[in-house]
């Protein structure tokens, strides 16, 4: 059963494997070090998620980011990373 997100983004599916997904009450780029991977691609991000709460990251998706925004999220890009 796809979840809200999926349905407002129009994603069809995508593998669980590669989702994570975290809250923090006052995100940052600090917040960032708990998340897989974040060595190789935390200092490229350059927007400011403190209006945020929560972050959604899918490794290895290919989105064309033809939704931006939906209600109360939003989609901000997609970054290079390296598997360790």
């Amino acid at each position: 059963m796809p979840s809200q997100f999926m349905k407002d983004f129009k994603i069809k599916s995508f593998d669980d494997d590669f989702l994570e997904v975290f809250y923090d009450k006052a995100i940052s780029k600090s917040s960032f070090k708990e998340v897989s991977y974040s060595e190789t691609f935390s200092e490229k991000i350059k927007i400011d998620f403190s209006a945020y709460n929560c972050v959604i990251l899918l490794y290895d998706f290919n989105y064309n980011g033809f939704i931006k925004e939906k209600d109360n999220m939003k989609f901000y890009g997609t970054l290079d990373y390296e598997k360790n």
